[in-house]
């Protein structure tokens, strides 16, 4: 794949590809990252999200991320279990109409959805009591306002040949990895490690809106909502505690150099270290990641 150079002619970007020129008048977007604090108390969520949201839509946010567990945190299995929807209930129906009435992206970052007999692995980290493994990977979303937007969620950031596929297998421009990540692992380095590296790795904008502070008396988590760039450098970061809201602006055509040309950032940074070019699948193909071998 080969990226043409774009040129600033008559105060508009265009594209030269070819004989022909495409315009893009939109360099950037602007997206809106929620961070919260959510509880067992559903609509105080739903109250907290929207007062963020409006905030958003009123300064030009084009699409908004919420976290993690944006619709409840439980305090037990048991309420977990209680206050799980089905996927057409009534508070992703709200949350539905709340986009369709503000013509906003929105992207709802894990909600606590209700199957039924649900068969579930166990594993070190208590979430597994109430929450199943999925069944299907990630996807992409085609042409959102940010480019091909790359769906994972918190844990997901531990696993970097799911990113790659994202990436090289689906053209993700963006990752997204809503969060409600612990203290102990936030404070140990993990959180800003990790989204640095899938960012680095994969040559994508990576958004990771966060839950902050202490949900009820057993749970806590390390917030520090963020947004970095294809090279790694961190756009924005909330550094303040409890909810909040962030903007920045990204996307595929970023500008790098606005006085000489001017070129869309995330592939300005593929092509200065084009990276996916030298992968060696001959070495190491992505299809045998294998399993672990312990006993």
């Amino acid at each position: 794949m080969r990226f043409t150079p774009l040129k600033a002619i008559g105060g508009v970007v265009c594209v030269a590809k070819s004989s022909r020129i495409t315009l893009l008048r939109n360099m950037t977007t602007k997206v809106g990252i929620v961070q919260m604090q959510s509880t067992a108390d559903k609509e105080r969520n739903f109250d907290q999200a929207v007062k963020y949201i409006n905030q958003a839509k009123a300064s030009g946010v084009k699409i908004v991320f919420l976290p993690e567990c944006f619709d409840f945190v439980g305090r037990s299995r048991e309420e977990t279990l209680d206050l799980s929807e089905a996927l057409d209930g009534p508070l992703i129906t709200k949350y539905r109409a709340l986009a369709s009435r503000e013509s906003l992206w929105i992207s709802l970052g894990g909600a606590h959805i209700r199957v039924s007999n649900p068969t579930c692995m166990r594993s070190s980290f208590f979430e597994s009591k109430a929450i199943c493994a999925g069944t299907e990977a990630p996807i992409v979303i085609q042409n959102t306002p940010i480019g091909n937007l790359g769906l994972a969620v918190c844990y997901d950031m531990r696993f970097p040949e799911l990113a790659s596929h994202l990436r090289y297998a689906k053209n993700a421009h963006v990752l997204s990895y809503p969060s409600a990540y612990t203290t102990r692992t936030g404070e140990a380095g993990h959180w800003h490690t990790l989204i640095r590296a899938r960012a680095i790795e994969n040559q994508c904008y990576v958004v990771a809106a966060a839950q902050e502070g202490k949900h009820n008396e057993g749970r806590s988590s390390y917030g520090h909502s963020l947004v970095v760039d294809p090279w790694g450098q961190i756009i924005t970061e909330q550094l303040n505690p409890g909810p909040g809201l962030l903007t920045c602006e990204i996307g595929p055509f970023t500008m790098v150099n606005a006085t000489t040309s001017i070129i869309p950032k995330i592939y300005h940074v593929r092509r200065s270290m084009p990276v996916e070019y030298h992968r060696r699948f001959d070495l190491f193909p992505m299809s045998d990641s294998g399993y672990p071998r312990c006993k």
